[in-house]
This record gives structure tokens, C-alpha cells and sequence, in this order.
């Protein structure tokens, strides 16, 4: 009681507690989980968005072009941070990456990032 831990770290916690309980259970170590009906605090979405001012002088401090490129495209598109690292030349259609859903997050269905001309341009490359 006295942490002042957030909700997704307490959620994380009870995740990793409880499946801990749940492999005892199914492995036969213990006959019932205590902690089946324990409750997890609900997940709260952690949006930290930089402004157009401050994405400027974080490019200002790369030197690399492959990386900079690299933001360049995530900030244009807004991809997930997975996305990036895993797209390849397969991936690229007219204008968007397309992802089939054996690649894609959840795994259920396909998804499709957009891209803007500077990104098609960068990803072309």
C-alpha cells in the first residue's frame, strides 16, 4: 500500500504472479490456484508524443543518414516500433507496406501502413 507503483506496472505484476500460479496448477504442484479469481487493475494507454519543434532537434543531433531516414519514416507514418525493424523490400507495395497477418501484430489480421511520398521515396532506396 504505501508504493506508488501505476496501473500497468500493478497490472504487469499480477499478470506475471498469476500465470506463475497457473503453470503450478496445470503442471500438478498444486492442486488449486488461489489466485484464479485475483483480479488485474485496468491497463491505461502511456501516449507520450514529441511536437513538430522537437522532433526537428532530434534530427539535428543524428548524423547517420540510415537513421535519420529511419525516424524520418516512423514519424511520417506512424508505424509501430516493430513495424520498422521488420520491414523489408517484400513488404513494399504502391504507396504502403503490407503486412500479412502471420507477420502482423495479434496475428489475425493483414495490416497496411501508409506512406507519404518523402517515406515511399526513403523506403525505395
Amino acid at each position: 500500500d504505501k508504493q506508488t507503483w501505476g496501473s500497468n506496472y500493478k497490472r504487469g505484476m499480477v499478470t506475471a504472479i498469476k500465470r506463475v500460479f497457473n503453470w503450478a496448477s496445470k503442471a500438478g504442484h498444486i492442486t488449486v490456484n488461489p489466485l484464479s479469481s485475483l483480479e488485474k487493475p485496468e491497463g491505461t494507454h502511456r501516449d507520450q508524443l514529441i511536437t513538430q519543434k522537437q522532433f526537428k532537434q532530434l534530427l539535428k543531433q543524428v548524423h547517420d543518414e540510415e537513421f535519420r531516414d529511419l525516424l524520418k519514416v516512423v514519424w511520417w507514418t506512424g508505424c509501430r516500433p516493430q513495424e520498422i525493424v521488420a520491414v523489408q523490400a517484400y513488404h513494399l507495395q504502391d504507396g504502403y507496406w503490407e503486412f500479412p497477418k502471420e507477420e502482423s501484430k495479434g496475428k489475425r489480421h493483414e495490416r497496411q501502413v501508409f506512406l507519404t511520398d518523402e517515406a515511399f521515396k526513403i523506403c525505395k532506396k
